[in-house]
């Protein structure tokens, strides 16, 4: 164990709260290191000290002190601020729940076509933009073109 471990293990060690195996290795450190021995001196001291000090009964406070050392109390919020935001979780509970639980129309077999058709010239624009590179061989954009399905 370094310094930094066994500093942070004192008080467990004097608590009797380490396993054997570490308590084992605590104090072996301690037996080498006259800075870790130090710092475990002083908390013996520092626990001497305290356990010398009288004990003392701390009443417990009423209810009205636990009020009182709270201090004046701030004034709530008017009740018809509250129409607002429950119409606002109202509002987002029916949207939630057409979205989740509305059955959704099937779109035209049109728009499925010109979707793919989209699809497709996007395709070919992305490989012709890749192809047009100013350092690619000039075939290259024709090989990109026909690959996509184009005609010459």
């Amino acid at each position: 164990m370094n310094c930094a471990e066994v500093q942070d293990r004192i008080v467990h060690r004097r608590e009797g709260w380490l396993s054997r195996d570490e308590a084992a290795s605590v104090d072996s450190h301690l037996a080498e290191c006259e800075n870790c021995r130090r710092a475990y001196e002083a908390d013996g001291q520092l626990r001497a000290a305290l356990e010398r000090l009288p004990e003392r009964e701390v009443p417990a406070p009423s209810w009205r002190q636990v009020v009182a050392a709270r201090g004046p109390s701030r004034p709530s919020a008017p009740r018809w601020l509250l129409i607002p935001a429950l119409g606002a979780a109202a509002a987002s509970a029916a949207l939630l729940w057409i979205t989740m639980f509305v059955p959704r129309a099937t779109a035209p077999s049109g728009v499925n076509v010109a979707a793919d058709s989209l699809s497709d010239a996007a395709r070919q624009t992305h490989m012709l933009l890749a192809a047009s590179d100013l350092g690619s061989d000039p075939n290259r954009a024709i090989v990109a073109w026909r690959s996509t399905g184009g005609e010459h």
